[in-house]
């Protein structure tokens, strides 16, 4: 996955999620889309505080197990210095 962080000046952030077609059909598409959206749901407070996001999920993402989607996206936003 790659992350892009930019401050959200004055208001709550955003998060953009982008899935191409080289990831498969739409099926698997949605299905990661929809586990990155709950693990930020869940961490929204620590997260979406003061940033906008933008993951772009490649595909050696599709393969993890969800705990492992999750550690692997908060250790990409300590990264960034977004979480």
């Amino acid at each position: 996955m790659t992350i892009y962080a930019c401050p959200a000046e004055g208001r709550r952030g955003k998060l953009g999620i982008v899935a191409g077609k080289r990831l498969g059909k739409a099926v698997k598409r949605n299905k990661i889309r929809r586990a990155l959206k709950e693990i930020v749901r869940l961490n929204q407070h620590r997260i979406l505080e003061k940033n906008d996001l933008i993951i772009i999920i490649k595909p050696p993402a599709l393969d993890l197990p969800h705990h492992e989607l999750a550690e692997q996206l908060f250790q990409l936003l300590r990264k960034s210095g977004a979480f």
